[in-house]
């Protein structure tokens, strides 16, 4: 009897947590809502909206157009317009968002794994949520990070020095899924998947090696092999190294990005100050986060620029909120009680500021929520113009994929972008041009001018001598051009 007194009155506090937790995390859904930016041509979002796009139109990916990145994040969408049958921005934006707030949850079990309440959790998970912000959520990057999140939350399960239970963390499955997490991530970003599982590699092989205790590491290594196989069933791996790696190298792809020396000099000291002092006090935890991070930096060195840095910043986020409970008076009954309602408080005046203040309903007014959920998301009027729609075939670039898919174009071309393209590739988009012979041609050059862009390449001039200029300023910036004036829109 004592025992069943015992759970009853236990449940009230579970569904009170459970309750508290649920009110978490639909104001950290409303956030997401919020503080994602929503646009009407992104070159970021639109490069895996061209994919998918390219796809429903019966092409194959690597072999019929090329991508620098793994086939996760445009399959993702692909799979997701097949299972509703139509090519929508609408479902695309929600799985975009749907991943991100997957992110937040991972960071929440987490912190609630490391301990960590009240008003720290608040604040890690608010600043997630506004770093994440700065980066477009459709998009290869975002998508792999969010991955990511899943990615540390099983990394920092094995880096504990016992379970709870006083027993070492050398189970095999453990190590497994660290390795199969591991190996998601690469499916969406195969340079981020493949520096964290070497991290994770060698943070496992560090703990083994003096008790020759090997078997975790094959584990890992084991997980993260499995999820590839796959992806060479479906392509020889010459086709895969060539598009991954040869193309962008001998492409200057790593001469083409928005890099900062300043950010560049911040990741690199933020990676070397979290290892210092990981390494130092000798924990096991702040040098599981150290390594995810240096694992990070290290597959964006060639483009550290703020939204890239921001979208890959969480286990700095989480490395800061370790170091702050630390600090913590851990005995305090009451904080621990009211850490979610100070959570939700923290949260609910944060959103409510976004938007009701004048500056934050500026703001709110290009959210993900108020553009693409409530559907008020504005088109540029012309691209509604019957000329477009008549026309048997457009051309978009230097750097602008998602027009295709906006527009509602059928994109032929094996390449989506002249940023990345040497004298060859330029030579073989031209005769498909010439064969195309697209009606209209629409160029965006302020939107890669960071970039030191040529015009004078062998494409764009080609381009000039051909199509002539479509009077007006009522193109959103675009430059349009038209094999005869009378297809101008």
């Amino acid at each position: 009897m004592p025992e069943e007194r015992l759970a009853v009155r236990g449940r009230p506090g579970i569904v009170l947590r459970a309750g508290a937790s649920g009110l978490f995390l639909t104001l950290a859904f409303s956030l997401t809502l919020l503080l994602t930016r929503s646009y009407v041509v992104q070159s970021d979002e639109g490069y895996t909206l061209n994919a998918a796009w390219q796809m429903w139109n019966g092409m194959k990916m690597y072999d019929d157009f090329r991508l620098f990145v793994a086939p996760g994040s445009a399959y993702s969408v692909y799979a997701l317009w097949h299972i509703i049958g139509t090519p929508s921005y609408l479902a695309a934006r929600f799985l975009s968002l749907i991943f991100s707030f997957s992110a937040t949850t991972a960071l929440y079990l987490t912190l609630k794994g490391l301990g960590i309440r009240g008003g720290n959790l608040a604040l890690s998970v608010l600043a997630w949520l506004t770093a994440s912000s700065l980066c477009v959520p459709l998009n290869h990057n975002s998508f792999s990070s969010f991955a990511a999140a899943w990615f540390l939350l099983l990394f920092l399960r094995i880096a504990r020095p016992s379970d709870g239970a006083g027993r070492p963390r050398h189970a095999i499955a453990d190590h497994a899924l660290v390795g199969l997490a591991a190996g998601t991530v690469f499916l969406f970003l195969q340079t981020k998947g493949l520096f964290l599982a070497i991290g994770a590699a060698a943070f496992a092989f560090s703990g083994g090696w003096r008790t020759r205790t090997y078997r975790p590491t094959l584990a890992l290594a084991g997980g993260f092999v499995v999820v590839l196989l796959p992806l060479f069933l479906i392509w020889s791996p010459a086709v895969l190294v060539r598009q991954w790696f040869v193309i962008p190298l001998t492409g200057n792809y790593l001469g083409h990005t928005g890099a900062s020396g300043a950010i560049a000099f911040v990741a690199i000291a933020l990676a070397g100050g979290m290892g210092w002092i990981a390494f130092r006090r000798r924990d096991r935890i702040l040098q599981a986060l150290a390594v995810t991070q240096a694992a990070l930096i290290a597959c964006m060195t060639h483009n550290l620029e703020l939204n890239h840095l921001a979208i890959n910043c969480l286990p700095a986020i989480i490395f800061a909120s370790v170091l702050a409970h630390a600090r913590l008076d851990r005995a305090d009954h009451a904080a621990r009680l009211s850490s979610e309602l100070t959570l939700a408080i923290v949260l609910a005046m944060f959103g409510a500021t976004i938007v009701w203040l004048p500056a934050g309903a500026a703001f709110a007014a290009s959210s993900s929520f108020y553009v693409d959920i409530l559907g008020r998301r504005s088109r540029p009027e012309f691209f509604s113009r019957q000329r477009i729609a008549d026309a048997h075939a457009i051309y978009a670039g230097p750097f602008l994929p998602g027009l295709y898919f906006e527009l509602k174009k059928k994109n032929p071309y094996f390449v989506s972008e002249t940023v990345v393209c040497n004298d060859g590739c330029q030579r073989q988009l031209i005769a498909q041009l010439s064969e195309t012979k697209p009606e209209l041609v629409f160029l965006y050059y302020q939107m890669i001018r960071h970039l030191s862009y040529d015009q004078n390449n062998p494409v764009d001039v080609y381009l000039r001598d051909r199509y002539a200029l479509c009077p007006g300023d009522d193109y959103g910036g675009m430059i349009v051009r038209a094999s005869d004036p009378s297809w101008c829109p």
